[in-house]
């Protein structure tokens, strides 16, 4: 479908990675249920769970952290971490990853 995504215009979005303690003041400030979670962890997870239950996975959680996001290389790995990634969007949770930026 041509034209903008709409979804870039619904709330504002960082484009570089937070600090430590940026990821933990995001923590201490969480409205509902969080996650801190180390960026290798959850890509070892998502090699074990298929891509349909990503959903369920974040469901009634309000804030997630990854700490130590880092280039991948792997096309699989990739592929699984922006399907989560479109999961936490689509759920409208509050999302911050410590390590590198995601344009890097």
């Amino acid at each position: 479908m041509d034209g903008p995504d709409y979804r870039a215009t619904a709330r504002p979005v960082a484009t570089v990675a937070l600090s430590e303690g940026e990821a933990d003041a995001l923590l201490r400030v969480a409205a509902g249920p969080s996650t801190d979670d180390a960026f290798e962890e959850v890509l070892a997870h998502l090699r074990r769970v298929h891509p349909v239950q990503y959903g369920p996975l974040v469901e009634g959680i309000d804030t997630v952290v990854v700490r130590g996001m880092r280039t991948l290389r792997d096309q699989n790995a990739a592929l699984a971490w922006v399907a989560l990634v479109d999961e936490l969007y689509d759920a409208e949770l509050v999302f911050g990853a410590t390590g590198c930026g995601p344009g890097s």
